[in-house]
């Protein structure tokens, strides 16, 4: 979801430092592109250890909390809709979001591993 023309490409951006609000929403945009990285990570790994059923059944489980999450995210920021700070409240709930399932699925994949107690 694109809601800065061009911004996200500027790698001159100082995320530790910024100041500026599009700046700011320019380093939620980061954050939720690298959670967004580490989560399709994971689920990677995942699904190539599930049989072709368990596989299925794991897709139709995303495309589910992709919608959940995006509605809860437009929800959540609603109130926010149309200020600058929009941005970085919808990337920062997308990131929230992301980061929680990224959790799940990593203990689904420990548990296969056997390196996790599978008691969920």
């Amino acid at each position: 979801m694109t809601l800065f023309a061009g911004a996200r490409a500027d790698e001159r951006i100082d995320c530790d430092n910024a100041m500026a609000q599009n700046d700011i929403n320019i380093c939620a945009s980061r954050a939720y592109d690298a959670a967004d990285a580490r989560l399709n990570q994971i689920y990677r790994k995942l699904i190539a250890r599930l049989d072709a059923s368990e596989a299925a059944q794991l897709k139709n489980a995303e495309r589910s909390w992709i919608g959940y999450r995006d509605s809860e995210c437009r929800y959540t920021v609603r109130l926010n809709e149309g200020g600058s700070i929009y941005p970085t409240v919808w990337f920062g709930c997308l990131t929230q979001q992301t980061e929680s399932r990224t959790k799940v699925l990593k203990a689904h994949l420990d548990c296969i591993n056997n390196s996790d107690d599978c008691t969920e």
